[in-house]
């Protein structure tokens, strides 16, 4: 069963890792957001070692995803690795800790850590912070892969990438257990200065903006409803005004 899970949590990962771009970037902004910070490798894994509500904080290059938007706009959505022990993520990593049945008495790792996922605006043009959506970071997520029975809880970072014919505009996906859930979704839009946010679970048809408005086609329930009689104002959702 674990073998299934790693191969899991591989696959889930290299859809998310395929949508990064220019590490540089990334570790430009982080660097002016984080003023206090250390870079360095662990095995082949880059990471910015930072501080976090006064906690030890890590956070993987490599699970950093980098949108940009219009004039120099850019946002970025990342896992932040904090704990009272620091040297508890090398440990993690070292140990190949994927899954909390990995860990026993004879492991370093503690795994008393908290998990965020972040999501922050930067302009880039001028060199300023912008802020982050209300309610971020999504806070108290598991290090490794929870449960002892299927679905297994992962919360993993799936999609975070600008919403086609939409203006400054992001979809974020977070995969909350395996393949065995549609997804939270959280839709992000640039706006006049403001960072609009809605969310939603449920599977996506399809984005459209309209009338300052922006629109989902959803499938309700979408894992036991066949919803193909519907009428389209049953799946069509307003998530967004400006």
């Amino acid at each position: 069963m674990k073998s299934i899970l790693i191969s899991a949590l591989i696959i889930l990962s290299s859809v998310c890792y395929s949508q990064k771009t220019n590490c540089d970037i990334t570790l430009n902004i982080l660097k002016k957001v984080f003023t206090k910070y250390e870079v360095k490798y662990i095995k082949d894994h880059q990471v910015f070692v930072t501080e976090v509500w006064e906690n030890h904080a890590t956070i993987p290059l490599k699970e950093c995803f980098i949108v940009e938007l219009d004039n120099g706009i850019t946002a970025l959505a990342f896992n932040i690795f904090m704990t009272d022990i620091p040297e508890d993520y090398e440990n993690m990593i070292n140990e190949n800790i994927v899954h909390e049945l990995d860990i026993n008495e004879e492991t370093n790792y503690q795994g008393t850590g908290e998990r965020l996922i972040q999501v922050i605006f930067y302009d880039t043009k001028n060199d300023k912070f912008l802020g982050k959506p209300e309610d971020f970071p999504i806070a108290e997520l598991s290090w490794v892969i929870e449960g002892y029975t299927y679905p297994q809880r992962i919360d993993i970072i799936k999609t975070f990438k600008k919403i086609e014919d939409c203006t400054n505009t992001i979809l974020l996906t977070v995969q909350e257990y395996g393949g065995f859930s549609e997804g939270l979704h959280y839709f992000f839009k640039y706006h006049k200065g403001e960072i609009l946010t809605a969310s939603l679970r449920t599977c996506i048809e399809s984005i459209q903006e309209q009338n300052n408005k922006l629109m989902v086609h959803h499938i309700p329930n979408c894992s036991e409803v066949d919803v193909s009689g519907l009428e389209p104002e049953n799946v069509f959702r307003i998530i967004l005004k400006w």
